[in-house]
């Protein structure tokens, strides 16, 4: 009742410090930092273990079931999950939101070191993986093509260099499309009529494609690296590679393929 009889009284002063509450309120919510993938640490953990030629039942009894009952009573765990496939194994622990994941990631690697001494001879060494949602992409982008050109090329060539380009910018991976490439059929009656072989045949097409450093030029206060470079890249290039046959005659690519 006092403060309704002291706004009553005052309703100047009431008034001028809602106003002053309003603008406050929008100025700070205008200041607020807005992050579309703000920092979070996941309390997930994720143990790989790659045993080479086991059938999956092999990997559930020998590995993921061994790995499973040393880590279930660490600190902390709230959930364990196992995958047993053929050649790995996979086990996901769930901690509570409250632990500390430096602290469980080194516990979970002692509890892995003392599993180490009962997991099979040829089984790898288990492997830990801290989910982090930092190293996830922040922005994925779909190229595709309609008129048939080489979508791949154009992204690594072009687009790669421009977002590696930005000062913010980390990292930039493809995944998926093709890369063009030229296949080399050779022929088996021209290749036994020059006395070559198909091993013969590739080092001298790797032997055309080299990158070599030359050493460093100093241009005034600056140096330069320079380097030899060759790449066969057309068909047309690949066709004049030279080949030498076993009696020291020269012939070229397009001859034997």
């Amino acid at each position: 009742m006092g403060l309704t009889r002291l706004s009553l009284k005052r309703p100047v002063s009431t008034l001028l410090l809602i106003l002053a509450l309003v603008v406050f309120g929008f100025s700070s919510l205008a200041g607020l930092r807005l992050e579309l993938m703000p920092d979070m640490d996941m309390p997930i953990m994720m143990v790989m273990t790659v045993y080479p030629g086991a059938d999956p039942e092999s990997v559930e009894t020998l590995v993921s079931s061994e790995i499973e009952g040393q880590v279930a009573s660490l600190s902390g765990v709230d959930s364990v999950m196992s995958y047993s496939q053929e050649n790995m194994s996979m086990v996901i622990l769930q901690y509570d939101y409250s632990v500390d994941t430096n602290d469980a990631y080194l516990d979970l690697r002692a509890a892995l070191d003392i599993t180490a001494s009962s997991l099979p001879e040829d089984c790898q060494e288990p492997m830990v993986i801290q989910m982090d949602i930092n190293s996830m992409p922040s922005v994925m982008y779909s190229v595709s093509t309609t008129d048939g050109s080489d979508a791949f090329s154009y992204v690594n060539d072009t687009i790669v260099p421009e977002l590696e380009a930005i000062s913010t910018v980390a990292d930039v991976e493809i995944s998926g499309g093709q890369e063009n490439y030229i296949r080399v059929l050779l022929d088996e009656n021209a290749l036994n009529q020059y006395g070559l072989s198909m091993n013969q045949v590739s080092q001298y097409i790797a032997a055309t494609d080299f990158t070599i450093p030359l050493g460093s030029l100093e241009q005034g206060s600056q140096t330069i690296s320079a380097i030899s470079t060759s790449e066969n890249q057309t068909v047309q290039e690949l066709q004049r590679i030279p080949l030498f046959t076993s009696t020291g005659s020269l012939v070229q690519l397009s001859d034997v393929s």
